[in-house]
């Protein structure tokens, strides 16, 4: 348990205090459910590629195969968002401050639903745009329009889970936005089977199966955390205080040199990781160097890999002179992604991905860290937003030099 005073009948809590007891026993505890997530998370995407090839047309797979990537790059900038905001929840958390805590959920689900609206009116809006920066077959123009309209549609469910999931693990709780994840993949996988081959739906069916499964994740997530906040706010001897008090926010940070370079720094990790994991494992199945079914796997494997080196770092082995190690590890990232775009065989390929992942690994808690006492609410929220556009921004950028120079 977290706190030392808890009420009677109050239900048992699954948050977990970082701080206190075995470092690695809690980091093992936290970080298998998330690699285990990545898995389904690949399951998800596979299924939905599996029923329309087999079901539909082979047009209807080539449709939402030509999606994906924009479906990932929303899914990246989503997990990015969420975990800058757990980056400040968990800081009040481990500081016992919970009506802090009460007040950062508040702002990041209120932010969530401002973005929900936005990236909705956007989504649709931009679809043709996207779809023709991406050079879309014309015959499968119809049925990629059809499902990117129904996944912008209905794109809230996505943004609360992820949001919802970030704030859960940044209190400890990594089991439950599994849990939930699971539920969604199973839903999806069924309703995917039963729109498309009872009710003979197509490419809308796997996007309605898609939408409907988010918004049950979305639905537990929010139900769980009306608890959370109950608990972390009423089960503990803090609660009360600070009760009517105002504080001025502090935009002093905006002026910090400091602040706006590691902001940089963020939003080129981003870039980097999305065009890494996104475009270059999507050239290297598209061209033969890697298998299709291995691609896969290597993705998953690889963020599997980043998250326990960044967990590593961020709990077990931290820096001592930071910005020492971010230079190395910006070095390393360079002449890794270089080597990478020279690579021709399988073996080099995977090779260098894994060492790319490694390397980039520690930027992201190292660099929030070096934050200090700059972190704060206001700050990060304008620093993560602006960090996170890279993984948008990237893969447009890659893709149209990679089409002037007759790559695409």
């Amino acid at each position: 348990m977290t706190f030392s005073h808890h009420h009677a009948h109050a239900p048992a809590r699954r948050d977990v205090d970082m701080t206190q007891g075995s470092i690695t026993r809690h980091l093992i505890q936290f970080a298998l459910p998330l690699l285990a997530g990545n898995v389904f998370q690949q399951l998800y995407n596979m299924v939905d590629t599996w029923v329309v090839g087999n079901f539909v047309s082979n047009e209807a797979f080539s449709a939402v195969g030509t999606v994906g990537p924009i479906v990932n790059m929303l899914i990246g900038f989503f997990m990015g968002l969420s975990s800058g905001a757990g980056v400040v929840i968990s800081q009040y958390y481990g500081a016992h401050r919970p009506e802090k805590v009460r007040d950062t959920v508040h702002t990041a689900m209120v932010l969530t639903l401002v973005l929900c609206a936005a990236f909705t009116a956007l989504g649709l809006a931009l679809i043709p745009a996207m779809l023709d920066l991406m050079n879309t077959p014309a015959e499968v123009l119809p049925e990629s329009t059809a499902y990117l309209s129904i996944y912008f549609s209905g794109i809230t469910g996505l943004l609360i889970y992820n949001m919802g999931s970030g704030i859960l693990r940044a209190v400890g709780d990594s089991r439950r936005p599994f849990y939930f994840l699971v539920v969604s993949a199973v839903l999806n996988t069924g309703l995917d089977l039963l729109f498309v081959i009872r009710f003979h739906m197509g490419v809308a069916g796997v996007a309605w199966a898609t939408i409907i499964a988010q918004a049950v994740s979305a639905v537990l997530v929010l139900a769980v955390l009306g608890l959370l906040l109950w608990l972390v706010y009423m089960g503990t001897p803090f609660a009360g205080k600070g009760a009517g008090r105002k504080e001025v926010t502090d935009w002093g940070f905006l002026k910090s040199t400091r602040f706006w370079l590691l902001t940089g720094l963020l939003f080129c990790q981003n870039a980097a990781e999305q065009s890494v994991t996104g475009w270059m494992v999507t050239y290297f199945k598209g061209s033969g160097i890697i298998a299709g079914a291995l691609a896969a796997y290597t993705v998953t494997v690889m963020w599997g890999a980043t998250l326990v080196a960044r967990l590593l770092i961020a709990f077990v082995f931290p820096f001592k002179q930071p910005r020492k190690a971010m230079v190395v590890m910006g070095v390393s990232c360079t002449i890794f992604y270089i080597l990478l775009v020279q690579a021709r065989s399988q073996g080099a390929a995977i090779a260098l991905l894994f060492a790319f992942a490694f390397a980039m690994a520690g930027m992201n808690p190292t660099a929030v860290a070096s934050a200090g006492r700059m972190t704060s609410v206001t700050s990060m929220g304008i620093m993560l937003p602006v960090a996170a556009s890279g993984a948008i921004l990237m893969p447009w950028i890659i893709g149209m030099v990679a089409e002037r120079a007759g790559l695409a």
